[in-house]
């Protein structure tokens, strides 16, 4: 494990791989995660259920959202509105997103596109999935198969998908109905579909027509087809 410095910032560098970080916790997760052996590793084991983790943090938080009764489970309140969660970054992501005013909001920019967003982890995920070659970008791998891709998350959907038992799965259980998913981002979008009351949602709004609606992938693809792929059509029946 090596440090050095760059533009004064204090880097920690992987000796087993090219990954580095300015954190020095970062990089002790990336070698629990990524390089400690299954067989030699002291899994953390939920007393519940099958779910385990290499991180004792992560057994509480999944303690606290699927086995800790509502009554007893310290909840995350928001002080503008109804919304209440079990994790404080949950809570904090809300706020963010539903609370906070444009100029209030601390944006991380990309410096190769427009793309802007509130989270930095975003931010990173982008540029490491969009703009790095193959060759520096930071590759994610299955331990079961020859898998890679550039986002953690499509590697554990993958795993999720093929490699996990059913009775060893992670599943998200809703908190409101008996709805649960193996995906985290497809748990939210159910919540948002079926659960938030009308004034929490975030609507995406076309600019160019009354269409709104509560995905943003869904409005690109509105944009898509009924402004910019008729448009394209009308010119071609014009020409």
């Amino acid at each position: 494990m090596k440090t050095f410095h760059v533009d004064a910032v204090k880097w920690h560098e992987c000796s087993k791989c090219s990954y580095r970080t300015n954190y020095k916790y970062s990089l002790n997760q990336h070698v629990i995660v990524h390089h400690l052996d299954d067989e030699n590793f002291k899994w953390h084991q939920c007393q519940h259920c099958p779910y385990k983790t290499r991180q004792n943090s992560n057994l509480k938080r999944h303690t606290n959202t699927h086995h800790v009764d509502d009554a007893s489970v310290k909840w995350y309140e928001c002080d503008q509105c109804s919304y209440k969660a079990k994790l404080n970054s949950n809570l904090k992501r809300h706020i963010v997103v539903h609370h906070l005013k444009e100029q209030e909001i601390k944006w991380h920019k990309c410096g190769e596109c427009s793309l802007k967003t509130r989270h930095l982890s975003v931010l990173k995920d982008h540029i490491n999935g969009c703009h790095l070659s193959d060759s520096d970008v930071k590759w994610y791998k299955c331990k079961h198969c020859s898998f890679k891709a550039k986002y953690k998350s499509s590697v554990n959907r993958h795993v999720n998908s093929h490699h996990l038992e059913v009775a060893n799965i992670k599943w998200y259980q809703c908190d409101k109905c008996p709805y649960k998913s193996k995906q985290n981002d497809t748990l939210r979008r159910h919540v948002v579909a079926h659960h938030m009351d009308e004034k929490e949602i975030k609507w995406y709004e076309c600019k160019q027509c009354p269409y709104k609606t509560k995905r943003r992938a869904y409005l690109k693809h509105h944009v898509w087809v009924r402004h910019e792929l008729e448009w394209v059509q009308q010119m071609s029946t014009d020409a």
